[in-house]
Protein backbone atom coordinates (compact mmCIF):
# COMPACT_ATOMS: atom_id res chain seq x y z
CA UNK A 1 0.00 0.00 0.00
CA UNK A 2 1.37 3.50 -0.89
CA UNK A 3 0.64 6.41 1.36
CA UNK A 4 1.37 9.91 1.34
CA UNK A 5 2.02 10.90 4.45
CA UNK A 6 1.74 14.47 4.90
CA UNK A 7 0.09 14.82 8.39
CA UNK A 8 -2.23 13.43 10.96
CA UNK A 9 -6.14 14.78 8.57
CA UNK A 10 -9.78 14.37 9.37
CA UNK A 11 -9.49 11.92 6.50
CA UNK A 12 -7.70 10.40 3.69
CA UNK A 13 -8.35 10.48 -0.36
CA UNK A 14 -7.95 7.06 -1.62
CA UNK A 15 -7.54 5.53 -5.08
CA UNK A 16 -6.28 2.01 -6.53
CA UNK A 17 -4.70 0.49 -9.61
CA UNK A 18 -6.10 -3.18 -10.13
CA UNK A 19 -4.87 -5.97 -12.10
CA UNK A 20 -7.41 -6.99 -14.83
CA UNK A 21 -8.27 -10.93 -13.61
CA UNK A 22 -7.92 -11.93 -9.52
CA UNK A 23 -8.46 -15.01 -7.63
CA UNK A 24 -11.48 -15.25 -6.18
CA UNK A 25 -10.01 -17.81 -4.04
CA UNK A 26 -7.37 -15.85 -2.71
CA UNK A 27 -9.50 -12.91 -2.40
CA UNK A 28 -11.88 -14.44 -0.71
CA UNK A 29 -9.77 -15.61 1.82
CA UNK A 30 -7.85 -12.51 2.40
CA UNK A 31 -11.16 -10.71 2.93
CA UNK A 32 -13.19 -13.54 5.44
CA UNK A 33 -10.30 -12.88 7.87
CA UNK A 34 -11.12 -9.60 8.04
CA UNK A 35 -14.85 -10.05 7.83
CA UNK A 36 -15.66 -8.21 4.63
CA UNK A 37 -15.92 -11.46 2.34
CA UNK A 38 -19.61 -9.78 1.48
CA UNK A 39 -17.50 -7.51 -1.09
CA UNK A 40 -15.91 -10.01 -2.78
CA UNK A 41 -17.46 -10.47 -6.51
CA UNK A 42 -19.58 -13.73 -6.84
CA UNK A 43 -18.26 -16.31 -9.27
CA UNK A 44 -17.94 -15.48 -12.75
CA UNK A 45 -20.67 -17.06 -15.55
CA UNK A 46 -19.23 -19.94 -17.50
CA UNK A 47 -19.93 -17.81 -20.45
CA UNK A 48 -17.73 -15.12 -20.00
CA UNK A 49 -15.26 -17.25 -18.41
CA UNK A 50 -15.17 -19.17 -22.06
CA UNK A 51 -15.13 -15.41 -23.97
CA UNK A 52 -12.39 -14.68 -21.68
CA UNK A 53 -10.16 -17.97 -22.25
CA UNK A 54 -11.19 -17.90 -26.20
CA UNK A 55 -9.83 -14.35 -25.90
CA UNK A 56 -6.29 -15.06 -24.25
CA UNK A 57 -5.99 -18.25 -26.68
CA UNK A 58 -6.90 -16.67 -29.85
CA UNK A 59 -4.33 -13.28 -30.66
CA UNK A 60 -6.76 -10.24 -30.62
CA UNK A 61 -5.06 -8.52 -33.73
CA UNK A 62 -5.80 -11.79 -36.17
CA UNK A 63 -9.01 -12.93 -34.93
CA UNK A 64 -12.08 -12.25 -33.50
CA UNK A 65 -14.25 -13.94 -30.86
CA UNK A 66 -18.08 -13.17 -31.92
CA UNK A 67 -21.15 -14.62 -29.58
CA UNK A 68 -23.93 -16.74 -31.13
CA UNK A 69 -27.22 -16.47 -31.30
CA UNK A 70 -29.15 -18.40 -27.76
CA UNK A 71 -26.20 -17.90 -26.08
CA UNK A 72 -23.11 -20.65 -24.46
CA UNK A 73 -22.07 -20.53 -27.83
CA UNK A 74 -18.84 -18.33 -29.78
CA UNK A 75 -17.62 -18.09 -33.43
CA UNK A 76 -13.76 -17.81 -34.10
CA UNK A 77 -12.87 -15.93 -36.99
CA UNK A 78 -9.79 -15.36 -38.21
CA UNK A 79 -8.94 -12.19 -39.93
CA UNK A 80 -6.12 -11.98 -42.64
CA UNK A 81 -5.28 -8.25 -43.23
CA UNK A 82 -4.85 -6.47 -46.77
CA UNK A 83 -3.86 -3.13 -48.87
CA UNK A 84 -7.09 -2.58 -49.44
CA UNK A 85 -9.66 -5.41 -47.56
CA UNK A 86 -9.95 -7.84 -45.18
CA UNK A 87 -10.83 -11.52 -45.06
CA UNK A 88 -12.82 -13.18 -42.61
CA UNK A 89 -12.51 -16.56 -42.60
CA UNK A 90 -14.66 -18.98 -39.95
CA UNK A 91 -12.14 -21.26 -38.08
CA UNK A 92 -14.66 -22.47 -35.65
CA UNK A 93 -17.53 -22.86 -32.92
CA UNK A 94 -16.55 -23.25 -29.26
CA UNK A 95 -19.58 -23.68 -26.81
CA UNK A 96 -19.80 -24.71 -22.92
CA UNK A 97 -23.17 -26.08 -21.57
CA UNK A 98 -25.19 -26.27 -18.29
CA UNK A 99 -22.60 -28.40 -17.04
CA UNK A 100 -19.60 -26.84 -17.76
CA UNK A 101 -18.55 -29.01 -21.06
CA UNK A 102 -16.82 -27.59 -23.60
CA UNK A 103 -16.85 -28.40 -26.98
CA UNK A 104 -15.20 -26.96 -30.37
CA UNK A 105 -16.39 -27.68 -33.94
CA UNK A 106 -14.51 -28.78 -35.66
CA UNK A 107 -13.08 -30.99 -33.10
CA UNK A 108 -9.28 -30.43 -32.83
CA UNK A 109 -7.50 -31.90 -29.83
CA UNK A 110 -4.93 -29.79 -29.18
CA UNK A 111 -6.50 -26.52 -29.70
CA UNK A 112 -9.32 -27.76 -27.39
CA UNK A 113 -7.20 -29.10 -24.58
CA UNK A 114 -5.61 -25.57 -24.34
CA UNK A 115 -9.16 -23.70 -24.17
CA UNK A 116 -9.99 -25.83 -21.55
CA UNK A 117 -7.23 -25.12 -19.57
CA UNK A 118 -8.03 -21.56 -20.13
CA UNK A 119 -11.45 -21.95 -19.45
CA UNK A 120 -11.23 -23.48 -16.32
CA UNK A 121 -8.55 -21.15 -14.77
CA UNK A 122 -11.12 -18.28 -15.60
CA UNK A 123 -13.75 -19.92 -13.63
CA UNK A 124 -11.41 -18.91 -10.52
CA UNK A 125 -11.22 -15.09 -11.60
CA UNK A 126 -13.14 -12.01 -11.33
CA UNK A 127 -12.23 -9.17 -13.03
CA UNK A 128 -10.44 -6.23 -11.57
CA UNK A 129 -13.70 -3.72 -12.32
CA UNK A 130 -15.87 -6.13 -10.90
CA UNK A 131 -13.63 -5.77 -7.74
CA UNK A 132 -13.82 -1.89 -8.18
CA UNK A 133 -17.76 -1.67 -7.58
CA UNK A 134 -17.31 -3.84 -4.71
CA UNK A 135 -14.76 -1.29 -3.22
CA UNK A 136 -17.35 1.52 -4.56
CA UNK A 137 -19.76 0.10 -1.99
CA UNK A 138 -17.31 -0.73 0.82
CA UNK A 139 -16.24 3.30 0.99
CA UNK A 140 -19.92 4.15 0.37
CA UNK A 141 -20.43 2.01 3.51
CA UNK A 142 -17.87 3.49 5.33
CA UNK A 143 -19.31 6.67 5.34
CA UNK A 144 -16.58 7.92 2.42
CA UNK A 145 -18.01 9.80 -0.66
CA UNK A 146 -16.62 10.39 -4.44
CA UNK A 147 -14.72 13.19 -5.52
CA UNK A 148 -13.87 12.31 -8.97
CA UNK A 149 -13.93 9.39 -10.88
CA UNK A 150 -11.41 6.76 -9.71
CA UNK A 151 -10.81 8.94 -6.77
CA UNK A 152 -12.65 8.97 -3.27
CA UNK A 153 -12.17 10.57 -0.10
CA UNK A 154 -12.57 8.67 3.33
CA UNK A 155 -13.49 9.97 6.96
CA UNK A 156 -9.82 9.41 8.71
CA UNK A 157 -12.24 7.43 11.44
CA UNK A 158 -12.42 4.89 9.03
CA UNK A 159 -8.48 4.65 8.26
CA UNK A 160 -7.95 1.47 10.44
CA UNK A 161 -10.66 -0.53 8.62
CA UNK A 162 -9.73 0.85 5.11
CA UNK A 163 -5.88 -0.57 5.97
CA UNK A 164 -6.98 -4.10 6.33
CA UNK A 165 -8.68 -3.93 3.12
CA UNK A 166 -5.48 -2.29 1.68
CA UNK A 167 -3.84 -4.74 2.88
CA UNK A 168 -6.32 -7.78 1.53
CA UNK A 169 -6.33 -6.62 -1.61
CA UNK A 170 -2.97 -6.01 -2.38
CA UNK A 171 -2.09 -9.71 -0.91
CA UNK A 172 -4.36 -11.52 -3.58
CA UNK A 173 -3.25 -13.37 -6.38
CA UNK A 174 -3.57 -11.98 -9.72
CA UNK A 175 -3.21 -13.61 -13.00
CA UNK A 176 0.15 -12.07 -14.35
CA UNK A 177 2.96 -9.84 -12.91
CA UNK A 178 0.54 -6.68 -12.22
CA UNK A 179 -0.56 -6.93 -8.67
CA UNK A 180 -2.99 -4.66 -7.31
CA UNK A 181 -2.36 -1.09 -5.41
CA UNK A 182 -3.85 0.63 -3.28
CA UNK A 183 -3.43 4.25 -2.40
CA UNK A 184 -4.04 6.78 0.33
CA UNK A 185 -3.15 10.03 0.50
CA UNK A 186 -3.61 11.78 3.93
CA UNK A 187 -3.55 15.81 4.32
CA UNK A 188 -4.85 18.58 5.98
CA UNK A 189 -7.89 20.14 3.93
CA UNK A 190 -7.45 23.36 2.77
CA UNK A 191 -10.30 25.10 1.34
CA UNK A 192 -10.06 23.88 -2.46
CA UNK A 193 -10.17 20.11 -1.10
CA UNK A 194 -12.88 21.32 1.57
CA UNK A 195 -15.25 22.37 -1.66
CA UNK A 196 -13.72 19.50 -3.92
CA UNK A 197 -15.51 17.02 -0.71
CA UNK A 198 -18.40 19.03 -0.11
CA UNK A 199 -19.17 18.82 -4.14
CA UNK A 200 -19.20 15.47 -4.42
CA UNK A 201 -20.64 14.77 -1.15
CA UNK A 202 -23.83 16.96 -2.99
CA UNK A 203 -23.98 14.89 -5.80
CA UNK A 204 -24.28 11.42 -4.05
CA UNK A 205 -26.69 12.75 -1.09
CA UNK A 206 -28.87 14.63 -3.96
CA UNK A 207 -28.44 11.53 -6.06
CA UNK A 208 -29.48 8.99 -3.41
CA UNK A 209 -32.22 11.53 -1.88
CA UNK A 210 -34.01 11.30 -5.59
CA UNK A 211 -33.94 8.14 -5.88
CA UNK A 212 -35.61 7.34 -2.95
CA UNK A 213 -38.47 10.17 -3.39
CA UNK A 214 -38.93 8.46 -6.74
CA UNK A 215 -39.65 5.11 -5.72
CA UNK A 216 -41.92 6.37 -2.69
CA UNK A 217 -43.47 8.52 -5.20
CA UNK A 218 -43.94 5.42 -7.83
CA UNK A 219 -46.76 4.09 -5.31
CA UNK A 220 -45.27 0.51 -5.96
CA UNK A 221 -43.84 0.61 -2.60
CA UNK A 222 -45.80 -1.40 0.69
CA UNK A 223 -44.37 -1.78 4.64
CA UNK A 224 -40.73 -3.11 3.97
CA UNK A 225 -39.94 -1.14 0.98
CA UNK A 226 -40.93 1.88 2.69
CA UNK A 227 -38.87 0.81 5.94
CA UNK A 228 -35.63 0.17 4.01
CA UNK A 229 -36.10 3.40 2.29
CA UNK A 230 -36.81 5.30 5.49
CA UNK A 231 -33.25 3.88 6.59
CA UNK A 232 -31.52 4.91 3.38
CA UNK A 233 -32.68 8.04 4.85
CA UNK A 234 -31.73 8.01 7.95
CA UNK A 235 -27.99 6.60 7.28
CA UNK A 236 -27.95 9.87 4.43
CA UNK A 237 -28.80 12.38 7.21
CA UNK A 238 -26.56 10.56 9.94
CA UNK A 239 -23.81 11.20 6.67
CA UNK A 240 -24.72 15.05 6.42
CA UNK A 241 -23.89 15.49 10.60
CA UNK A 242 -20.96 13.32 10.19
CA UNK A 243 -19.74 15.24 7.29
CA UNK A 244 -20.53 19.06 8.87
CA UNK A 245 -17.96 18.47 11.44
CA UNK A 246 -15.39 16.99 9.83
CA UNK A 247 -15.58 19.79 7.00
CA UNK A 248 -16.63 22.68 9.70
CA UNK A 249 -19.41 23.70 7.49
CA UNK A 250 -23.30 23.76 7.16
CA UNK A 251 -25.05 21.42 4.69
CA UNK A 252 -27.97 22.51 5.34
CA UNK A 253 -29.46 22.16 1.48
CA UNK A 254 -28.36 18.24 1.68
CA UNK A 255 -30.42 18.40 4.90
CA UNK A 256 -33.74 19.75 3.27
CA UNK A 257 -33.39 17.39 0.04
CA UNK A 258 -33.07 14.44 2.66
CA UNK A 259 -36.19 16.33 4.26
CA UNK A 260 -38.27 15.79 1.47
CA UNK A 261 -37.77 12.52 0.36
CA UNK A 262 -38.47 11.73 4.43
CA UNK A 263 -41.85 13.98 4.34
CA UNK A 264 -42.41 11.23 1.27
CA UNK A 265 -42.12 8.43 3.16
CA UNK A 266 -44.45 9.49 5.97
CA UNK A 267 -46.94 10.63 3.77
CA UNK A 268 -46.74 7.49 2.14
CA UNK A 269 -46.44 5.50 5.18
CA UNK A 270 -50.06 7.26 6.16
CA UNK A 271 -51.61 6.13 3.22
CA UNK A 272 -50.98 2.86 3.36
CA UNK A 273 -52.29 2.92 7.02
CA UNK A 274 -55.22 3.97 5.77
CA UNK A 275 -55.61 1.76 3.41
CA UNK A 276 -55.01 3.06 0.01
CA UNK A 277 -54.50 0.35 -2.48
CA UNK A 278 -50.65 -0.10 -3.50
CA UNK A 279 -48.96 -2.11 -6.24
CA UNK A 280 -46.07 -5.10 -4.89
Amino acid sequence: MVTGDISVARGVMIFWSLAEFISRQSLLKLMSAIGREKYVPHPRGTEQALKDALEEYYPGRTHRVEPLYGGGAYEIVEISRGADSNTYTHLRKVSVDVNRRVTSTPYDFVELSAIVDRFNKHLGLVRGSALTSRLVDLVNDLGGTRIKPGVYWLPGGMLKEWRLVCDAVEACETNSSTKCCMYMVKHRLDADEVRAIRDGLMEEVSSRARAIQEAVCSGHLKEKGLETRASEARALRAKIREYEKILMLGLDSLANQVQIAEDSIMAAETLLAAGSPTVE
